[in-house]
């Protein structure tokens, strides 16, 4: 799912949570886990930085997501948890630079 930014404004859902897990449950919504790398292996951006924050993900933005350091989150609802993600030296960093985590689910493997 793409990240759609118009300007300044970012089109999201905004998702409630009722509890939190550390393990995938569903979609993850609920995530409250620890983990701090993509699929991929990238390390994640912490929520709070300027290039972040420019893409419309914050703390005021998605109040019940939890977004803290630099765990993988799914503040907007998405398919799993996910986070942006560092480039390396020499490329801009934007909003297409986000990727899922590999947040195992809870009571058993993802198959």
């Amino acid at each position: 799912m793409a990240r759609m930014v118009l300007g300044p404004v970012l089109m999201a859902t905004l998702v409630t949570v009722t509890s939190s897990k550390d393990c995938l449950e569903g979609t993850g919504v609920s995530y409250r886990g620890s983990l701090t790398v993509t699929w991929s292996g990238a390390s994640c951006l912490y929520w709070d930085s300027p290039d972040v924050e420019d893409c419309g993900f914050s703390s005021s933005a998605f109040p019940q997501a939890d977004l803290d350091s630099n765990y993988c989150r799914n503040p907007d609802g998405d398919v799993f948890p996910w986070c942006f993600y560092e480039v390396p030296s020499g490329f801009d960093a934007n909003c297409t630079n986000w990727h899922y985590c590999d947040v195992q689910p809870c009571g058993g493997t993802m198959e």
